[in-house]
C-alpha cells in the first residue's frame, strides 16, 4: 500500500492542529499563523525523512514552538498567563495539553463555531473558515465566493483582529447560539464540498480531501443537531453527490457526464445512508434548501439508468427550491430539468433570461448548458461556439479538455481530439533567425509579447540544457533570489527544452522551494542510455542523439532542412516504439510543474513541428495545457504528439536558447546552460552571440550568464546525468549570488 500524498494528509490535520493550540493557548490569530508554518514544515521535511507515526502530534509540537517564541517575543510569559488567568473561566483554566483531544467535543467543530462567531460579519465567518476549517488558500477561497482575492485577504485578517479584540472563548456555544450560527455553518460546509467535488483550477476534477472533509465536519454537525431537518438535508446531499465520485473521471481523468457514467461505480453504501436520511427527514414535513437539493440528487441515484430518469419529479424540485431559495444557479439547473422534461426549445427560452444576470453571465456554466441544449436542436455550429465560450471560461483543466472535446466533435471534419489533450491547438508560428519563414518572430508573437517596445520590459531567456541544466538554471534563480534579485518578475519569460520546464517551474513555486526540492532528492545513478519508447537490445547498439544530430546538421543545406530532417528522424523513430512513451513523458514532466495552469505574467514555450520542420511558440492562448507544450519543447528523441500535431525540442528552432524571441524588451537576461555554444555551422546565424548582437543592434541591453568553474564541467559534459542534478544545482546556487551584486542595477 502507498502513503497518501502529503497535502491529503496535512489538510483535514490543520484545523485540528489549530483548534489543539488554540484550546491551549488562545491567541487565534498567533495560532493559525503558527499552523501554516508547521504545515509548510511538514509539507518539507516529510517526504525525505518520512512521515512520523503521529503526524498530528508532530505538527502540534512544531506549531506549539513557533507559538511559543512568537509570545515570547510579544510579551513577557508571566504578563501572558496573568492575562490569561483573568479572562477565563475557573472552569475552563486546566485545559488539556495541546497534544492531547479533548474529551466531550472534537476540537475542529468548536473551531468552526468560533468562526462563524456573531461579532464577525457573515463575509468574514464563511472566509476565514474556508481558510481555518477548510484548509483552502486565499486563491481557491476567492474562487469559490466569486470575489476578488485581495478582498478575501482583508476579511480573513479583519476576521482574525476581530476574534482577539473580542477574547472570544474556546468552547462549544450555547444550543440558542448554535441555531443562531448554524446558517453560515452549513453554508460553509457546502461551499467546502463544492470545491472539493468539483475544483475551481488546476489539473483535478475533484479534490477528495476537502469533500471528504467536508462530509466529516457535516456528520460531526449532524450528531450534535439531529434533528434539524437542514442538516440532515445537507449531510444527505453531499453523500448522494460524492456517491457518483469514482465514475465522473474515465482513465485518463477525463471528466464523464452522468448520462455516460457506468453505475456500478457508484458507491451503493453512501446512496442507502443518503436516501435513508431525505425519506426520514421529508416525513416530518419540512423541507429547506439542501433537503430539497438531496431530494433531486436521489431521484438521480435511485435510477438504474439516465433514460428512466424521472425529470418530470426533477423539474418539479427545482421549481420548489426556486420559490425559497432563488438563485441564477438554480434557474440554470431547472432549465437543464425542463430541457429534459419538455424538449430543449423550452430550456432555452429559460436560459434567455439569465443573460442579463451579472451574477452568472460569464459563468463557464451556463455556456455549457447552452451549448448541450443547441447540441440537442441539432444546432451544431452555434453549439460548438458555446463550448468553447464555456472552456475559455472554466480554470479546471479537466473540465477545459472535455468541453475542447466535445467543441471538437462538432467542428465541420467531424474529428474529436484525443480524450488526453485539448482540441487541436492553434501554436503561433515564429521565425528563427534565419531567413525560412518571411518576417520576424516578434510580428507573429500574440498578445503576451505585449510589453515589447518599452526600454523597461524585461525579458528573462531560459535556455535548454537537459537535466543538469534544469538544475543548475532553478540553482541560479535561486542564489539571484537569495542575494535579494528576483528574475521571475520579468514581463516575458522564454522556455526552452530544460529552459521551459525551469519557466514553468518558477510561475508556480519560488525558487528557494525548487532548489530545496532538488536538494532534497537522494542522487541518482546515471541510467545506461535507451532510446524511448524502445527496450533494451544488447545485439544493437546505443546511438547517441547528439551524434545523430551532428550527421543531420552535416547533411543539411541549411536551418530550416535540419529540422526538416530531424523531424523526419523523429517520426521515424516513433513509428518504430512500443507506443508507450507519450503518457509516460506527459506524466513525467507533468509531474516536474508545480502547478499545471499557465501564469498570468506572459510565458513562451518553444518548439518545431515535426512533419513540417516550422518553428512554434505556444503560451497560454494556443489552446494546450502547460504541461503538454512543456513535453513538447523536451521531446529530443521521439516526437510529442498535441492534438493532430507532433513536436519536437525547443532546442532545434534555432540554438538551445532562442533569445531572439525577447526582440523589442529593454533588458534582456540569458541562463544558458550550454554557455552559448551551438553544433550548428556560424554561416546560419542561428549562435546565441548573434542573436543577442541583433537584440542589442534593436537597442536591448542584454547580459548573460553561462556555467562556470564546476557548473561547466557538469553542464556542459553531462547534460542527461540526472546523477550531477545535485552538484549543478549548488554550483548554479553560488554563481547566482556572486553575480547577483552586479545585475541588480541592470535588472530593476
Amino acid at each position: 500500500m502507498t502513503n497518501p500524498p502529503i497535502e491529503d494528509l496535512l489538510r483535514p490535520l490543520a484545523p485540528r492542529v489549530l483548534g489543539a493550540l488554540v484550546r491551549r493557548y488562545g491567541h487565534f490569530d498567533l495560532a493559525e499563523d503558527a499552523v501554516q508554518e508547521a504545515l509548510l514544515a511538514g509539507a518539507t521535511q516529510w517526504p525525505t525523512e518520512g512521515i512520523p507515526a503521529n503526524p498530528r502530534a508532530w505538527l502540534v509540537t512544531v506549531a506549539s514552538r513557533r507559538l511559543t517564541d512568537i509570545l515570547r517575543s510579544e510579551l513577557a510569559r508571566r504578563r501572558r498567563e496573568e492575562a490569561i488567568v483573568e479572562q477565563t473561566l475557573a472552569a475552563d483554566r486546566f485545559a488539556p495539553g495541546a497534544d492531547a483531544a479533548a474529551e466531550d467535543a472534537d476540537d475542529t467543530l468548536i473551531l468552526l463555531f468560533m468562526c462563524c462567531h456573531p461579532s464577525l460579519t457573515q463575509a468574514s465567518q464563511i472566509a476565514l473558515t474556508l481558510r481555518a476549517i477548510g484548509g483552502l488558500t486565499t486563491a481557491e477561497v476567492a474562487r469559490a465566493l466569486l470575489v476578488p482575492e485581495d478582498t478575501i485577504t482583508r476579511r480573513i485578517s479583519r476576521a482574525k483582529q476581530a476574534i482577539k479584540d473580542s477574547a472570544i472563548g474556546f468552547r462549544l456555544p450555547s444550543k440558542a447560539e448554535r441555531e443562531d450560527r448554524l446558517d453560515v455553518v452549513l453554508h460553509i460546509l457546502y461551499l467546502i464540498f463544492n470545491e472539493g467535488y468539483v475544483s475551481t483550477a488546476g489539473s483535478r476534477l475533484q479534490r477528495l480531501d476537502l469533500a471528504g472533509e467536508a462530509i466529516r465536519l457535516a456528520r460531526m454537525t449532524h450528531s450534535l443537531l439531529p434533528e434539524d431537518p437542514e442538516v440532515s438535508g445537507l449531510l444527505a446531499l453531499m453523500l448522494l453527490t460524492d456517491a457518483r465520485r469514482d465514475a465522473r473521471s474515465g482513465p485518463s481523468g477525463e471528466l464523464v457526464p452522468m448520462a455516460e457514467q457506468d453505475r456500478n461505480l457508484w458507491d451503493r453504501c453512501e446512496i442507502a445512508e443518503g436516501i435513508k436520511l431525505v425519506d426520514e427527514t421529508v416525513e416530518r414535513g419540512i423541507a429547506g434548501p439542501y433537503l430539497l437539493q438531496a431530494a433531486i440528487a436521489a431521484v438521480h441515484d435511485r435510477s438504474p439508468s439516465a433514460e428512466t430518469t424521472d425529470w418530470v419529479r426533477i423539474e418539479q424540485l427545482y421549481e420548489q427550491l426556486a420559490t425559497i431559495s432563488p438563485s441564477p444557479v438554480v434557474e440554470l439547473n431547472r432549465a437543464v430539468a425542463v430541457a429534459m422534461a419538455r424538449g430543449a426549445a423550452a430550456g432555452i427560452e429559460l436560459l434567455a433570461t439569465l443573460e442579463d444576470d451579472k451574477r452568472i453571465a460569464d459563468d463557464h456554466r451556463l455556456y455549457a448548458v447552452r451549448a448541450h441544449l443547441l447540441e440537442m436542436l441539432d444546432r451544431p455550429e452555434e453549439a460548438r461556439e458555446a463550448y468553447e465560450a464555456a472552456a475559455s471560461r472554466t480554470g479546471n483543466l479537466v473540465q477545459q479538455r472535455y468541453l475542447r472535446n466535445r467543441a471538437a466533435r462538432l467542428s465541420p471534419d467531424g474529428k474529436a481530439a484525443p480524450v488526453s489533450t485539448p482540441s487541436p491547438p492553434t501554436p503561433h508560428l515564429g521565425s528563427a533567425s534565419g531567413s525560412d519563414r518571411p518576417g520576424s518572430a516578434q510580428e507573429q508573437l500574440r498578445p503576451d509579447a505585449t510589453a515589447a517596445g518599452r526600454a523597461d520590459a524585461r525579458a528573462l531567456v531560459l535556455g535548454g540544457g537537459g537535466s543538469t541544466g534544469n538544475a543548475w538554471l532553478i540553482g541560479v534563480i535561486a542564489g539571484l533570489f537569495d542575494a535579494g534579485l528576483d528574475v521571475t518578475t520579468a514581463d516575458l519569460t522564454i522556455g526552452t527544452s530544460a529552459g521551459s520546464t525551469a519557466a514553468a517551474q518558477i510561475a508556480g513555486a519560488s525558487p528557494v522551494e525548487l532548489l530545496a526540492a532538488i536538494l532534497a532528492t537522494a542522487p541518482q545513478q546515471r541510467p545506461v542510455p535507451v532510446e524511448p519508447g524502445r527496450r533494451p537490445d544488447p545485439s544493437r547498439p546505443v546511438t547517441d542523439p547528439l551524434d545523430r544530430m551532428r550527421a543531420i546538421i552535416a547533411s543539411a543545406e541549411d536551418a530550416a532542412d535540419m529540422r526538416r530532417k530531424i523531424g523526419a528522424e523523429a517520426l521515424s523513430t516513433d513509428a518504430a516504439s512500443d507506443g508507450t512513451w507519450q503518457a509516460q513523458w506527459r506524466t513525467i514532466v507533468a509531474a516536474r510543474l508545480p502547478s499545471q495552469l499557465w501564469p498570468e505574467r506572459p510565458l513562451l514555450i518553444t518548439a518545431v513541428d515535426a512533419e513540417t520542420g516550422e518553428a512554434v511558440v505556444f503560451d497560454r492562448h494556443s489552446g494546450v495545457d502547460l504541461a503538454d507544450a512543456v513535453a513538447a519543447s523536451c521531446a529530443i528523441v521521439l516526437p510529442y504528439r498535441i492534438g493532430k500535431g507532433s513536436y519536437i525540442d525547443g532546442g532545434f528552432r534555432s540554438n538551445a536558447d532562442n533569445a531572439d524571441l525577447a526582440a523589442g524588451y529593454g533588458r534582456v537576461l540569458v541562463l544558458s546552460p550550454f554557455g552559448g555554444r551551438s553544433l550548428q555551422p556560424p554561416e546560419w546565424g542561428n549562435h546565441l552571440a548573434t542573436q543577442i548582437d541583433e537584440l542589442r543592434a534593436g537597442g536591448s541591453k542584454v547580459e548573460t550568464i553561462f556555467p562556470d568553474g564546476d557548473g561547466e564541467q557538469m553542464v556542459g559534459l553531462n547534460a542527461m546525468d540526472p546523477s550531477r542534478r545535485l552538484p549543478a544545482a549548488r554550483a548554479g546556487y553560488d554563481q547566482g549570488r556572486a553575480l547577483a551584486a552586479n545585475l541588480t542595477e541592470f535588472w530593476r
